[in-house]
């Protein structure tokens, strides 16, 4: 079994060109994550106001 993952991370309104560019290419599956949500390595901390 030959696995490739492919992660792109693009506006709302490209998606679509997106998955028919993957489906062109030979993928069998896609996932779409509308709402995503990053955060860095170092977490800014709350300001004193929320302590």
């Amino acid at each position: 079994m030959n696995l490739k993952l492919i992660v792109a991370f693009v506006s709302e309104e490209r998606s679509e060109a997106v998955l028919d560019a993957a489906r062109q290419a030979g993928a069998t599956g896609s996932t779409v994550i509308t709402h995503a949500r990053g955060e860095g390595l170092n977490p800014e901390k709350p300001s004193s106001a929320w302590n």
